[in-house]
């Protein structure tokens, strides 16, 4: 399908209201909820819509969702540009704790989390899409953090292009001559 993948993380989704965390580990979380041309799942440990307060919190090992990669394009068509391959989606954000409400952190670790990597370009044209943003922390809402450590966190990584060539009344030979 083309849609997005769904955010919701690999061990806690909050949908509104608040959430309190103390002395909590989250590790080795995936969220697996991309799937091909759309963007990956974001928040591979923790998905927020709502407000997070964690204390004594550690982070680590986690991984947003990766896409799929662009469809193919057609080359035999008379134009390259309406026949090129679908562009890759973008990958997941926050590999450790993504969200859009606010987060309040103290005294915890984020390490060792990564974003989603983004989808390769379908033949004929199709370009990569982005590596996702933020391997440890992508919050769009108010954040404050605290005596915290965030360390070894990583993007995803970008998708790669493919090439785009035509060949137009010609062949390629072998390099025999005639």
């Amino acid at each position: 399908g083309n849609g997005n993948g769904g955010t919701g993380g690999g061990w806690v989704r909050i949908q509104g209201g608040t959430l309190e965390m103390n002395g909590t580990l989250l590790a080795n979380g995936t969220d697996f909820g991309g799937n091909s041309r759309g963007a990956g799942g974001s928040g591979g440990g923790i998905f927020s819509d709502g407000d997070l307060t964690a204390t004594d919190l550690t982070v680590t090992g986690n991984l947003a969702g990766a896409v799929g990669d662009g469809g193919d394009g057609y080359k035999g068509g008379a134009s390259c540009d309406d026949d090129k391959g679908g562009n890759g989606g973008e990958g997941g954000a926050g590999g450790g704790i993504a969200g859009s409400g606010t987060l309040s952190l103290v005294n915890g670790v984020i390490s060792s989390n990564w974003g989603g990597n983004g989808g390769n370009g379908g033949t004929y044209g199709g370009a990569g899409g982005k590596g996702g943003r933020g391997g440890g922390l992508s919050v769009e809402g108010e954040w404050r953090i605290a005596d915290s450590v965030l360390r070894a966190n990583e993007t995803g990584n970008g998708g790669l292009g493919a090439a785009m060539y035509w060949l137009s009344g010609s062949q390629a030979g072998d390099g025999a001559g005639g």
